[in-house]
């Protein structure tokens, strides 16, 4: 018969296993993903990976040659900064569902007790843990 400690950390285990799994998937899925940007004036768009990688310019117009390189190179660099703002914006988004897992499997397994303690006890030989949770129960009491 495993002791209600036991079924515990199993439960946690298979939480952690289960949030492992869901941010690979997430960052294989980010992987994939490009954003895109453009300056005001449209004239050019840049693809980027989730990661900064650019993966293209396009030119709209052929009007940049024209430009001084200050400007053109002005241009770029805000439109680079959008892309890598919207990247990031998209990771943020992708992973924010995963946030507060610690937390509520702080509260969940030991009524908010610090998890470095928890984990602690994993470690330690099984009189010792057996010896923490009587104590906690009788400060409770």
């Amino acid at each position: 018969m495993s002791s209600p400690f036991n079924e515990q950390i199993e439960q946690v285990m298979a939480q952690f296993t289960e949030q492992r799994a869901k941010l690979q998937q997430t960052q294989q899925d980010l992987q994939k993903v490009t954003v895109t940007a453009e300056p005001k004036d449209h004239l050019l768009t840049v693809t980027m990976g989730i990661d900064g990688e650019v993966k293209g310019i396009k030119f709209h117009r052929n009007d940049y040659g024209s430009m001084a390189p200050a400007e053109l190179a002005s241009i770029l660099v805000e439109t680079f900064n959008k892309a890598r703002d919207k990247a990031a914006a998209k990771a943020q988004a992708a992973f924010s569902e995963m946030s507060g897992f610690g937390s509520e499997l702080r509260d969940s397994l030991a009524g908010g007790s610090d998890l470095d303690e928890i984990f602690g006890l994993l470690n330690a030989d099984p009189t010792a843990a057996a010896k923490t949770a009587g104590k906690k129960e009788g400060d409770r009491g």
